[in-house]
């Protein structure tokens, strides 16, 4: 396993050409009010099993309005894609939704997010362990990259 993350941190990808998808990844974008009915598909698929929760994105477009969720997104859906894992990605909604001390995912005992964007390992027995802070400091892509090598390095073990 760690020679999979060695590579997924030495390879760049070359701007317009496709990411090369490991043939039992899943990936699946979905809102925040809706997704604990999406965790059963997501623990269906390969492990290891990733919940991702990230800003929405600016109407009539595909760019979160978080300027780090919108950096930190294209590294997580790649490092993941290429390692085989699963992702379920949460929109915790508008910025004005995600700004009220009450928005239910600040609230939720399943996965109390803080920070957006914030990536959890996910098990049958729910959130494990999960990493924000660095994701959430408008890191450099080699320091995101890093960051999410080494959290999905400590938290695949098991998994081929």
């Amino acid at each position: 396993m760690f020679l999979v993350f060695l590579q997924l941190l030495n390879t760049t990808q070359p701007k317009g050409e496709a990411i090369t998808i490991h043939p039992r990844t899943f990936r699946k974008t979905v809102n925040f009010k809706g997704y604990p009915a999406h965790l059963p598909e997501l623990l269906a698929q390969p492990g290891p099993h990733y919940v991702l929760f990230t800003a929405g994105y600016i109407q009539g477009s595909e760019i979160p309005w978080c300027p780090d969720c919108s950096a930190t997104l294209p590294v997580v859906r790649e490092m993941v894609m290429r390692a085989g894992g699963s992702l379920l990605e949460v929109s915790v909604g508008e910025q004005s939704e995600w700004s009220s001390p009450a928005h239910p995912l600040k609230l939720d005992s399943r996965a109390r997010v803080v920070y957006v964007p914030t990536l959890y390992q996910w098990t049958a027995d729910g959130s494990g362990q999960s990493i924000s802070r660095v994701l959430s400091q408008r890191a450099t892509i080699v320091e995101l990259r890093l960051a999410v090598a080494g959290f999905m390095q400590s938290t695949a073990n098991g998994y081929e």
